[in-house]
Protein backbone atom coordinates (compact mmCIF):
# COMPACT_ATOMS: atom_id res chain seq x y z
CA UNK A 1 0.00 0.00 0.00
CA UNK A 2 1.13 3.53 -0.72
CA UNK A 3 1.24 5.87 2.27
CA UNK A 4 -0.49 9.26 2.12
CA UNK A 5 0.51 11.86 4.70
CA UNK A 6 -2.67 13.72 5.67
CA UNK A 7 -0.56 16.76 6.64
CA UNK A 8 0.47 17.22 2.97
CA UNK A 9 -1.57 19.56 0.81
CA UNK A 10 -4.21 18.09 -1.47
CA UNK A 11 -2.28 19.42 -4.48
CA UNK A 12 0.97 17.74 -3.39
CA UNK A 13 -0.80 14.43 -2.76
CA UNK A 14 -2.47 14.43 -6.19
CA UNK A 15 0.80 15.48 -7.83
CA UNK A 16 2.65 12.54 -6.21
CA UNK A 17 -0.23 10.03 -6.39
CA UNK A 18 -2.56 10.92 -9.30
CA UNK A 19 -4.78 7.89 -8.68
CA UNK A 20 -5.62 9.21 -5.18
CA UNK A 21 -7.95 11.61 -6.96
CA UNK A 22 -10.48 8.76 -7.24
CA UNK A 23 -10.38 8.33 -3.45
CA UNK A 24 -11.14 12.00 -2.87
CA UNK A 25 -13.96 12.03 -5.40
CA UNK A 26 -15.53 8.95 -3.81
CA UNK A 27 -15.26 10.63 -0.39
CA UNK A 28 -17.10 13.74 -1.62
CA UNK A 29 -14.22 16.08 -2.49
CA UNK A 30 -15.68 16.75 -5.94
CA UNK A 31 -15.25 20.56 -5.95
CA UNK A 32 -11.53 20.51 -5.05
CA UNK A 33 -10.93 18.27 -8.04
CA UNK A 34 -11.86 21.04 -10.46
CA UNK A 35 -8.70 22.37 -12.12
CA UNK A 36 -8.87 25.90 -10.70
CA UNK A 37 -9.71 24.77 -7.17
CA UNK A 38 -6.93 22.19 -7.07
CA UNK A 39 -4.41 24.78 -8.27
CA UNK A 40 -5.51 27.42 -5.74
CA UNK A 41 -7.16 26.03 -2.61
CA UNK A 42 -5.51 22.62 -3.06
CA UNK A 43 -2.04 24.17 -2.90
CA UNK A 44 -2.59 25.56 0.61
CA UNK A 45 -5.04 23.11 2.16
CA UNK A 46 -3.65 20.05 3.92
CA UNK A 47 -5.79 16.94 3.50
CA UNK A 48 -6.28 16.84 7.29
CA UNK A 49 -7.91 20.29 7.16
CA UNK A 50 -9.97 19.39 4.09
CA UNK A 51 -11.38 16.38 5.93
CA UNK A 52 -12.66 18.71 8.66
CA UNK A 53 -14.09 21.20 6.14
CA UNK A 54 -15.96 18.47 4.23
CA UNK A 55 -17.03 16.78 7.50
CA UNK A 56 -15.70 13.43 6.33
CA UNK A 57 -14.61 11.06 9.06
CA UNK A 58 -10.98 9.99 8.92
CA UNK A 59 -12.16 6.40 9.38
CA UNK A 60 -14.43 6.59 6.33
CA UNK A 61 -11.68 8.13 4.23
CA UNK A 62 -9.25 5.45 5.42
CA UNK A 63 -11.69 2.71 4.31
CA UNK A 64 -12.06 4.27 0.86
CA UNK A 65 -8.30 4.81 0.59
CA UNK A 66 -7.62 1.18 1.54
CA UNK A 67 -9.93 -0.02 -1.25
CA UNK A 68 -7.74 1.92 -3.69
CA UNK A 69 -4.44 0.69 -2.25
CA UNK A 70 -3.57 3.65 -0.03
CA UNK A 71 -2.90 4.03 3.67
CA UNK A 72 -3.47 7.37 5.45
CA UNK A 73 -0.96 8.46 8.06
CA UNK A 74 0.42 11.59 9.68
CA UNK A 75 3.99 10.63 8.83
CA UNK A 76 5.73 8.90 5.94
CA UNK A 77 5.86 5.10 6.20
Amino acid sequence: MESININDTVHKIIEQHPTFKAVLIEAGFDKIMKKGMLESVGRVTPLKHGIKIKKVSLTDLQIIANKHGFYLSETKR
